[in-house]
């Protein structure tokens, strides 16, 4: 059974970096856009690479790397990742809920701007919170 295991995260058909339920980081990067093609290549390059450490800390709780994700999503972050503010706006409320002691006045304000009329339609809001209490269930699962 171990073999079966092994061969199996060996050869990427398993992939155990996010816990059950959750989309794989991978899946964010903008294929669309090569970095080079951007404004500010190694940047993107950068954001690319971190992302995935990124991605898996905010699984894991991170305030900071949750602020983060919550930024590339809503802003596409040098167009390394693909921009979804809908989601972006979910993990903005995810901050928000999750109490982490250290979110503050800056977050309260992200908060207004990501999820405000300006970036989303109201319907785009209700999805957000619909996702941001999807995300804040999975995460209790996970911590």
């Amino acid at each position: 059974m171990r073999f079966v295991i092994a061969a199996l995260y060996a050869c990427g058909c398993v992939d155990l970096s996010e816990p059950p339920g959750w989309v794989a980081a991978d899946d964010y990067i903008n294929t669309a856009v090569e970095c080079r093609q951007t404004a500010d290549p190694g940047a993107c390059e950068r954001i690319r690479t971190a992302w995935d450490r990124n991605y898996t800390d905010a699984l894991s709780g991170s305030y900071d790397a949750q602020r983060t994700i919550s930024f590339c999503l809503s802003t596409g972050c040098e167009q390394a990742i693909r921009e979804d503010r809908t989601l972006g706006c979910a993990w903005r409320l995810v901050i928000s809920g999750s109490g982490h002691p250290e979110a503050g006045e800056t977050d309260t304000a992200d908060r207004a701007h990501f999820c405000g009329p300006d970036m989303l339609d109201q319907q785009a809001r209700t999805e957000a919170q619909a996702q941001s209490e999807t995300l804040l269930k999975m995460l209790r699962k996970t911590s």
